[in-house]
């Protein structure tokens, strides 16, 4: 009774914490399918909620027509991370509607309580186009087309390049989307076309889902599926008019064909239908680029947009010979993936290294980048690392601004190990004094070189010393001569003594095949493979791989299929090599095989 006592108080706090996180993690959302519709058609307006609620209270419903509804449903899906398995059960509320008039109408929320708390839904937007006549298909992709394949024309069909800005500066960002328009059916796109050849631009790959299904949108009045294809940030590299030419995309159209034949069995069947292929080609876009001002400030580093600069240290105190890391962070909407390496005064006394820099996007137009430096103070006092100035060209204001980061004081301790000295130059002659008798003057005066009392230049051997050393080099050049001849040879003697110093290396490895020392085995057989192909095809072992050995054999007229059976020996053994015991090759026979050709390769070479 007691030990209940005790954890009775905390199986209650767990209780009502548990509770509490269920209220918080409550999702209640609304759905419109579709969202863009003809006047006369039916859509569906869903409420999901990961709980069960109750007491829904709908939005007006006025502006449409409600034909029934709620349709209650309930869907359960099982979910795994690493070390936890879940379920995650889905309450669905879905009403049915048809729209009566053309526009564009906003829903409110819907509320309903959860465990006596009022939760709110989303907001919907709903727009209605002024047709009577219903657009093709139904939700996602068309099902049926407006009209048949061989009748479709431009205006059913189409892809365009859009740009997020026809105008911009150099060095600005804009945002290219490749977008197709249809009102019939697609059997299928190409995903492999190449899209618009941006000449004068630098490009940034948007990454885009794979195409699965189309939207409803309304283009002038007409109600179009549509679907991203690609997208692509591109900044202008120069001033003037630049022209994104039309580039064109393979489609297929699913047609259906009535069946001409009487029989009841065609009948039953209904129509076939045909995939028809058909080219489309995209817009001419022209792009107006404007120069930048002249006035660019000097640390104007080629940034346009708008950026916040920030810099930090990892540490302000430390040892001689410790590492700083400094970091600089440009952040913003931009091009700041090619912003360059800011201009930084550090001081001269210290070691300083290359900076790591990296990128990351917060969306296509916006990311971060970052100059991580490592520094080195070698002498102990403080070190100053002064602020960076950073400029970029304003694209709301139209002109340059400046911005700064703040400054760091360091400081540097003396540490246990050596610290470097500092190397002065430049001292005058006056600061040069005699520390010991060590240091002697130098004579100016004129002296004689004598030697037993005689003037050096009248004795005889040493004449007959300049004949002897004469001589000798002489000799010595003679030497040089061969031996520079002889190495020319050195790769003849190579081709020729290949075969003899392959054996040699084989009887290496056939005194490894019976070893357990398996991998030893096959990196002395590939060692002899791969050196008798140096030595024969003259190829530098640094040079050496399977592709330019097996061109040079082709050149040697050497048979394919003794290459191949070449190269299957080389990947059976490095293949072998990592492979475990159970699983490893009949050695002697994989050595009886490589001998074999090498006699081969030997008779094809000679």
């Amino acid at each position: 009774m007691n030990k209940l006592l005790r954890i009775l108080p905390g199986l209650i706090i767990s209780v009502f914490l548990q509770s509490f996180l269920i209220a918080q993690d409550i999702e209640f959302k609304a759905i419109a399918e579709p969202n863009v519709l003809n006047v006369g058609e039916q859509f569906t307006i869903t409420y999901e909620s990961n709980q069960k609620i109750s007491d829904i209270n709908l939005p007006d419903f006025n502006d449409f027509q409600l034909l029934g509804g709620p349709s209650i449903g309930q869907s359960t899906q099982i979910e795994s991370t690493p070390g936890k398995t879940y379920t995650k059960t889905t309450y669905s509320y879905t009403y049915y509607l048809r729209a009566v008039k053309a526009g564009k109408f906003n829903l409110g929320p819907a509320t309903a309580k959860f465990k006596n708390k009022n939760v709110q839904s989303n907001t919907l937007s709903i727009e209605v186009v002024g047709s009577g006549q219903p657009a093709p298909g139904s939700k996602g992709q068309p099902s049926q087309p407006s009209q048949s394949a061989q009748t479709a024309s431009a205006d059913d069909v189409f892809v365009r390049l859009i740009l997020s800005k026809r105008e911009a500066y150099v060095g600005e960002q804009i945002l290219a989307t490749v977008k197709i328009f249809t009102r019939v059916t697609l059997a299928g796109i190409d995903q492999n076309y190449k899209g618009p050849d941006f000449t004068g631009f630098y490009t940034e790959p948007v990454e885009v889902p794979p195409l699965r299904s189309l939207e409803r949108e309304n283009i002038d009045g007409v109600i179009y599926y549509t679907g991203v294809l690609q997208k692509v940030i591109i900044i202008p590299q120069k001033s003037g008019e630049l022209v994104i030419e039309p580039f064109e995309l393979d489609i297929a159209i699913r047609q259906q064909i009535k069946r001409r034949s009487y029989d009841i069995f065609d009948e039953f069947f209904g129509p076939s239908v045909q995939d028809i292929p058909m080219k489309l080609k995209s817009n001419r876009v022209v792009v107006r680029c404007k120069p930048l001002p002249a006035n660019k400030p000097s640390t104007f580093t080629g940034a346009v947009g708008a950026f916040t600069i920030n810099a930090t240290v990892d540490k302000t105190r430390v040892k001689t010979n410790d590492a700083v890391n400094y970091k600089i962070t440009v952040k913003g909407t931009g091009n700041y993936k090619i912003i360059d390496e800011p201009v930084i005064e550090f001081p001269p006394d210290i070691e300083k290294y290359d900076p790591v820099i990296k990128t990351s996007s917060e969306s296509p137009m916006k990311g971060v980048k970052t100059f991580e430096y490592l520094i080195i103070p070698h002498y102990p006092g403080e070190l100053r690392i002064p602020p960076v100035t950073f400029s970029y060209f304003d694209i709301s204001s139209h002109d340059y601004r400046t911005i700064h980061t703040g400054g760091f004081t360091i400081i540097v301790e003396k540490g246990t190990g050596d610290t470097l000295l500092p190397v002065y130059t430049g001292l005058a002659k006056e600061d040069v004094k005699i520390l010991t008798s060590d240091i002697q003057y130098i004579i100016l005066k004129n002296s004689k070189i004598l030697f037993n009392g005689k003037y050096l230049v009248s004795n005889l051997w040493f004449y007959s010393a300049y004949i002897v050393l004469a001589l000798f080099l002489g000799v010595l050049l003679i030497i040089r001569r061969n031996h520079i001849k002889k190495s020319g040879d050195v790769l003849l003697m190579r081709n020729r003594k290949a075969n003899k110093y392959a054996r040699k290396r084989l009887k290496k490895a056939e005194k490894l095949v019976s070893s357990e020392n398996l991998k030893a085995f096959y990196d002395e057989l590939l060692k002899a493979i791969w050196l008798y192909l140096s030595d024969k095809l003259l190829i530098p072992m640094s040079d050496l791989s399977k592709e330019n050995a097996g061109h040079a054999l082709s050149k040697h007229n050497v048979d394919n299929e003794l290459i191949k059976d070449l190269f299957e020996i080389i990947n059976e053994c490095e293949m072998a090599r990592y492979a475990p015991a159970s699983e490893a090759l009949n050695t002697r026979q994989l050595l009886d095989k490589a001998e074999r050709l090498i006699v081969k390769l030997q008779q094809e070479l000679s």
